[in-house]
Order: structure tokens, then C-alpha cells, then sequence
């Protein structure tokens, strides 16, 4: 019998003020290494989609990595270069920044351990999607984001369109308030230790 503890999120997230982002176009972010198991390519397509529906929108993908040429390819080959924006490695303020200034955050990795990114968007009130890779059902219901099948790019399009057409649904409030009783210091925390203390009567 197994019981899973989260990883923590930083305090300096959950004391960021909530943004809610008033921008002509919707703005899509993700962020994490350009590498085949991120699956960013599985992202441009499903974006590519969605653009074709709803043109004011963009992608912003944060991260470095050896696919960085190669996506930026196929951003030019899907005709959507000038709607998705490769931002390279961020400090972590500005990494904040601009998850702050986007609508919502996106993760299509085919494997994560944790998902940190997807748990830091949480605390800063953002709606998540991301694939179903392991971690991602202790982290987002159905409350807070939308997960979809690894790898599969007309649920990631899907519910793409799904959280943009109900966006007004979803309150930046609760989602922080979410993800402070999962991934918080002081809930962290006090987890370990009554689990420690009940290990340590037995």
C-alpha cells in the first residue's frame, strides 16, 4: 500500500498577485526542455488546429533544448511562426511573468515525474491542460484543467477549444486556493509529519 506525497511549490508563487490577463489574443504557455519526450511538436500541431478556429490566439514555449531547431521548423512548415513564440531559457521571476500574462498552460509531455510546471500554474491561478503522463491525476480535476490522452492530438486540440470557449468558468481564486492545499510548504509539510508520527508509534 502506497501513499504519494507532492512536491512542494514554492511560497514565492502562491504571493504573486493573480493576473487576470486582458490581452486581445489568448495566449497558450508551456514550458520545459525541447526534447522529444517533452512531445512540443504534438503541441504546435494541436495548435495549429485551434489557431485555424480562433486566429487572435498564440503559444508561448519557454525552454532550450536539441529539438529547438527542429520545432521552429515545423512551426514554419504548420504556417504558424508568427503566432508561436520561442522564448528560450527565462529566469524564474520572469518564467512567472509570463505564465502570469498567458491564459493558460499547456504540458504534452509524453513522460513527466512530477510536473512541476503544471503544478506552479495552479498556484498562480491558471488553468492547466495536459496530457495523462503518470503524476498529472494527482495534480489536475476537472475543477482546474482538463487532461487528455498522451500523444493524441485531437483531444489536445479539443481541449483546447473546450477551455477557451468555457474560460469564463474556470475562477484564478479557486484554482490557487487548489493548489495551495496540494503543493504548499504547510501542507507539504504537515503531511510528512503526521505520516512520520504514525510510523514512528508502529
Amino acid at each position: 500500500s502506497w501513499k504519494t506525497h507532492n512536491n512542494l511549490v514554492s511560497n514565492g508563487f502562491f504571493k504573486e498577485k493573480l493576473n487576470n490577463t486582458n490581452q486581445k489574443d489568448f495566449i497558450f504557455i508551456s514550458v520545459g526542455n525541447l526534447i522529444k519526450e517533452k512531445n512540443f511538436s504534438l503541441l504546435l500541431r494541436s495548435f495549429k488546429s485551434f489557431n485555424n478556429k480562433y486566429p487572435n490566439s498564440k503559444l508561448k514555449i519557454v525552454g532550450n533544448g536539441n529539438q529547438s531547431n527542429e520545432l521552429m521548423q515545423i512551426s514554419k512548415n504548420l504556417k504558424i511562426h508568427d503566432k508561436v513564440i520561442f522564448m528560450g531559457t527565462l529566469s524564474r521571476n520572469r518564467v512567472i511573468h509570463e505564465i502570469k500574462n498567458s491564459h493558460v498552460s499547456v504540458s504534452s509531455s509524453n513522460y513527466e515525474t512530477f510536473g512541476i510546471f503544471s503544478a506552479e500554474s495552479l498556484s498562480l491561478g491558471k488553468v492547466v491542460i495536459s496530457t495523462a503522463n503518470m503524476g498529472c491525476d494527482d495534480i489536475i480535476n476537472e475543477k482546474v484543467g482538463v487532461i487528455v490522452e498522451v500523444d493524441n492530438e485531437i483531444e489536445l486540440t479539443n481541449a483546447m477549444i473546450n477551455v477557451f470557449e468555457n474560460y469564463k468558468n474556470y475562477h484564478p481564486k479557486k484554482i490557487r486556493e487548489y493548489a495551495y492545499n496540494k503543493f504548499s510548504d504547510h501542507i507539504i509539510s504537515k503531511n510528512l509529519i503526521t505520516k512520520y508520527v504514525e510510523i514512528l508509534k508502529k
